[in-house]
């Protein structure tokens, strides 16, 4: 029924008035409104050639496993404004999780389910398994990724990995609508970069992402000409500004760039922090100010560089804090801090 603009809940309920539980089954397809939430409290039996599409939210209360049958679940694409809660091993996104499947449009339609200001729970799989995508994933505003099980602490979580064999970058901040992207978060995630060829590769790039978190975080290459975390400009010139990136390890040598700062046309990148972790790379940290914008009053703190040839890069920047680092190289003529006009 068309409800307009009213927020309205469909309970399943998971036992009738006589107390018995409940299996509810679909005989018919049934089409939920963008505005109504489907609580799911009951298994869910869906029949041969039925089809549930759900346009609005849906949750369950039972876990991810909460409908079976020959029939079909269909979910739509556009990110919502509403923030929800998902997991991306909900059978309605029919992610596989195998290391072999390309879930990345599935993944996409899990992101966009949870929209804005939304939780993502990224399930920590088997080992050999992972979320395996072809495209770029986009991290919309205000959205949670957490990798790992609900409840469980950063320290504790065993994480997610996600494999990601395209050519550009494996996730996205990425401004929602007119505003900003703010306050997007990410814990215990990994990624792998499996393109071989693909120089100057991002694996996270950040386009003037807002008060963003993104706490222990581990990022693999197999092209080691790189570049870990890309703070720029978004394309209407929106800096990236007051984001923490705690626990970051780039573990294999990476000949390219751990952590990047990028001016805009007509912004820099400012007060943003890294800390604690270890990078393993050419280049630790370059502060960039090809355009002549200052990049301010970043703070990199507690994190180990190894094998560089220079652990931080700093062109024009100014007022930004070095603090607690260790520099271990190893390499010839390696050089700590490289303050560049």
């Amino acid at each position: 029924t068309a409800i307009g603009a009213t927020q309205a809940t469909l309970p399943l309920v998971s036992h009738n008035g006589a107390g018995a539980a409940c299996t509810w089954t679909l005989a018919g397809n049934v089409t939920t409104h963008a505005n109504t939430l489907l609580l799911i409290a009951a298994p869910v039996v869906i029949q041969a050639g039925v089809t549930l599409a759900l346009n609005g939210p849906h949750l369950s209360l039972i876990g991810p496993a909460w409908w079976s049958g020959a029939g079909t679940v269909t979910v739509a694409l556009t990110p919502t404004t509403t923030g929800r809660q998902v997991s991306v091993l909900d059978p309605v996104f029919g992610v596989k999780g195998d290391c072999s499947t390309n879930d990345g449009p599935a993944l996409q339609v899990a992101i966009n389910t949870a929209g804005r200001n939304g939780y993502v729970e990224w399930p920590a799989l088997a080992e050999g398994e992972c979320y395996l995508t072809t495209q770029t994933l986009i991290h919309l505003e205000g959205q949670l990724w957490f990798g790992g099980s609900r409840g469980e602490s950063v320290a504790d979580s065993a994480g997610a990995t996600i494999k990601y064999t395209g050519t550009s970058s494996a996730w996205r901040g990425e401004k929602w609508s007119t505003a900003r992207t703010f306050a997007p978060q990410m814990y215990n995630m990994r990624v792998h970069m499996t393109d071989t060829s693909t120089a100057g590769q991002i694996a996270v790039d950040l386009k003037g992402v807002f008060k963003g978190v993104f706490e222990n975080i581990e990022l693999r290459f197999e092209n080691p000409n790189g570049i870990g975390i890309q703070f720029s400009s978004s394309a209407d010139n929106q800096g990236a500004f007051f984001n923490q990136v705690r626990d970051l390890f780039i573990p294999d040598v990476l000949l390219g760039t751990g952590v990047k700062f990028v001016s805009g046309s007509v912004t820099g990148q400012n007060s943003n922090r890294i800390s604690g972790g270890s990078i393993l790379a050419a280049i630790g940290i370059h502060i960039d100010e090809a355009t002549a914008l200052v990049q301010n009053n970043n703070v990199i703190q507690d994190i180990t560089f190894q094998g560089y040839s220079k652990a931080v890069w700093v062109q024009r920047g100014q007022h930004n804090s070095f603090v607690n680092n260790r520099y271990e190289s190893g390499v010839a003529n390696a050089i700590g801090i490289h303050f560049d006009t």
